[in-house]
Formats: C-alpha cells, sequence, structure tokens
C-alpha cells in the first residue's frame, strides 16, 4: 500500500470567494486613486497622473472591496430610516398613554410608559442618522444606489425621536 497523498493547501483568491458568494465582480467600481479619487482606468504607470501619489493594484482592489461594502451596506438603508420613524410614531403613542395614565391617577404604569419611550426616541435618532453614512460614499457611487437616501423620512425620524427623549423627563 501507498502512503497517502499529501494534501496541499488550497488558496482561494478574493475575486473567486466574491463571485462564489455572490458579489459583483471588480468591474463595478473603477480602480480610483487612494489619495484624489482620480479614476486610474487605462493608466500605464503606478503613479496617479492626477496627484502624482503611488500606488499598488493590491491597495487599489482593497479599497474597491471597501467602497463595494458601503454600497452593499447601503442598500438596506430606506428600511432602517423607516424602522426608526415607526419605531419613533410608537414611542409618541406610547408617551400620549402615559400622559393619560398620569391623568387617571395610575402613576406606576405611567413611569413605566414613559421608560419604554427611552428606546424608541433614541432608535428613532439613530436609525435617522443613519442615512449620515452615505456622506463616506463617492457622490458617483451613491448615484449607483437602486433607492436614493429618504432624507425627509431620516429628518423626521430623527427630530420626532429628540422630541420623545425630550419629553421624556418632561413632567406632564
Amino acid at each position: 500500500m501507498g502512503t497517502a497523498p499529501e494534501l496541499m493547501p488550497m488558496v482561494i483568491e478574493r475575486a473567486d470567494l466574491d463571485r462564489l458568494i455572490g458579489d459583483k465582480g471588480p468591474s463595478d467600481v473603477p480602480p480610483l486613486c487612494i489619495g484624489c479619487g482620480y479614476n486610474l482606468t487605462g493608466v500605464v504607470s503606478a503613479r496617479c497622473p492626477e496627484c502624482g501619489r503611488p500606488f499598488s493594484l493590491d491597495e487599489i482592489n482593497r479599497k474597491a472591496a471597501e467602497l463595494r461594502a458601503q454600497l452593499h451596506e447601503l442598500e438596506g438603508l430606506n428600511e432602517w430610516v423607516m424602522f426608526g420613524l415607526v419605531t419613533a410614531l410608537c414611542g409618541l403613542g406610547v408617551r400620549v398613554l402615559a400622559m393619560l395614565l398620569t391623568l387617571m391617577g395610575v402613576g406606576w404604569l405611567a413611569w413605566l410608559c414613559r421608560v419604554a419611550v427611552i428606546p424608541c426616541g433614541m432608535a428613532g435618532v439613530f436609525m435617522g442618522l443613519s442615512v449620515l453614512r452615505v456622506r463616506r460614499v463617492p457622490a458617483w457611487a451613491r448615484e449607483t444606489l437602486a433607492k436614493p437616501p429618504r432624507y425627509g423620512i431620516a429628518s423626521a425620524s430623527v427630530l420626532l425621536g429628540l422630541l420623545l427623549l425630550a419629553a421624556t423627563i418632561a413632567p406632564w
């Protein structure tokens, strides 16, 4: 009997792994200079013709992968913003209930409702502010998003969340 064949370690390239898990290939994000954002497509030297910064292909590919990951995260942004607004609206209903319970003289239940409003207000603020993450992505890449960010709903979510947090400490 012969000896078992020696197992060679298998190396999977990042691009192959991306294709296996369904990520778009590197063609969806052009190679950009890390320093100035210049599109390096067709550049034959290892220096940016715009700012003169030297670059490596690995560095450019890593930056493109980071940008693809950011865009992937932002695809669900509007759902988060809407969830924040709905949560804040629910918190508003609970706060109105707390005011009614206070008027009816059920102080302990009113206090419990006021405490429940805090996470609703925080969710409204933080999920509304999540739209600011869009600013980290270059303007040309933001235009590739399937749905543009809903800034109005995000603002309403933040405003209502802050109002709820302020109303929690109000005596009424």
